[in-house]
């Protein structure tokens, strides 16, 4: 919750409480048995503005934290800042197959750029329209170079698994192949163990792999 007061107080954040339809937004999150204290405090705090200074914005959050803090009902305080800090996904990120964030490589419908996976340590240098194009890759396959001689690759089979490397995709693929590696090592001295009760019943059971 301390993290919050900057969050939703200052204008670099949300100015919940500097704006006067977010105030009378988030003071409608009240619960009704807090009815008339919550309009009491609408009409005060409505009728002098906030200047958008982070003192008046933080003070009128520490008096609605401390009115219900003294109340008993932290209940209502966590539920206000849940309300406010937990990450929306819009519909169509959790109902469609094909929505960008659903897997690495799909095409996006409508920009036909492909959802490439990326170093997080990074992520402030990424720039999203800079991924390639379904029509851009396809460029990049007809392309053929003097040095480049498809016989290098063995059968029709690696042609078509190595294309990938004469494309824009090659670094986010290479870096993906890494990311899974770490996930799954394909070494058997890298495999976690099984329970001496597994082995000594003779069970091939599943391993766990980390995931963090």
């Amino acid at each position: 919750m301390p993290r919050f007061a900057n969050y939703c107080s200052t204008k670099q954040g949300q100015d919940l409480f500097g704006v006067p339809a977010r105030l009378d937004k988030i003071l409608s999150n009240l619960p009704e048995e807090l009815g008339l204290i919550r309009e009491s405090v609408a009409s005060d705090w409505l009728s002098n503005p906030s200047d958008g200074t982070v003192e008046v914005s933080i003070r009128r959050w520490n008096t609605l934290r401390a009115f219900l803090t003294e109340r008993g009902r932290m209940n209502v305080l966590k539920q206000l800042v849940l309300t406010y800090t937990y990450p929306r996904l819009d519909v169509n990120v959790s109902t469609s197959l094909n929505h960008l964030l659903k897997s690495p490589f799909c095409i996006h419908p409508k920009t036909g750029h492909v959802c490439i996976p990326f170093d997080p340590r990074y992520v402030d240098s990424l720039e999203p329209f800079s991924a390639p194009t379904l029509p851009q890759l396809i460029d990049e396959l007809g392309v053929r170079t003097g040095q480049e001689t498809m016989g290098s690759i063995e059968g029709e089979a690696g042609k078509h698994l190595l294309a990938y490397k004469r494309t824009s995709l090659k670094s986010s693929v290479e870096y993906f192949e890494e990311f899974v590696k770490r996930l799954a090592p394909s070494d058997e001295t890298e495999r976690p163990l099984q329970s001496a009760e597994a082995v000594a019943n003779g069970k091939d059971v599943p391993l766990t792999v980390p995931v963090f």
